[in-house]
């Protein structure tokens, strides 16, 4: 299956917001009352702060996607294999499948995968055909994040290949 990804969205995590708010905090109250000591206490928020703005880029994951079949009876069950590799410990990635209106999802559609350095992790997407014809098939996001835990990174692929799905003739 061919993969087309997308533009790499970076957000700021909650973590982010709230050293940022503490180190403020801390800085205003320091002023506020001309006691320099209470600057200690937003420190190590600071600190962190700025380790995260610092910090060296996002893990590089490679994707690979391929189905179990290339054609499917409407109806029946298809799997999309998900296979993520990264050249350094990832930690926690976090796949979630779009779901188009020609497919119904069996199982879950959000996947969370520890993904270690060298060591390929494979997710298993369920797809159910519900229309006959020449299917798009569905898009995933998947989402990562610094090693500070201060940004979170996602990219959406999208899947250039297509399904063919025959009638299916039997009564059900």
């Amino acid at each position: 299956v061919e993969l087309s990804p997308g533009a790499r969205i970076t957000t700021p995590t909650p973590l982010f917001f709230a050293n940022g708010l503490l180190a403020l905090c801390a800085l205003v109250a320091a002023l506020a009352l001309q006691r320099p000591e209470l600057l200690a206490l937003g420190a190590p928020a600071l600190v962190l702060l700025t380790v995260g703005l610092l910090d060296g880029g996002y893990p590089s994951v490679t994707v690979r996607a391929a189905m179990d079949t290339p054609r499917a009876l409407e109806g029946d069950d298809t799997r999309l294999r998900i296979t993520l590799t990264a050249d350094v410990d990832v930690g926690l990635a976090e796949l979630e499948m779009g779901l188009a209106p020609p497919f119904r999802a069996k199982g879950a559609q959000r996947h969370v995968v520890a993904v270690r350095r060298g060591r390929p992790r494979t997710v298993e997407l369920h797809l159910v055909p519900l229309n006959w014809g020449v299917l798009e098939l569905p898009t995933f996001t998947i989402r990562t994040r610094r090693s500070s835990g201060l940004f979170a990174s996602s990219v959406q692929y999208r899947c250039i290949s297509t399904l063919r799905v025959h009638i299916n003739e039997e009564p059900a």
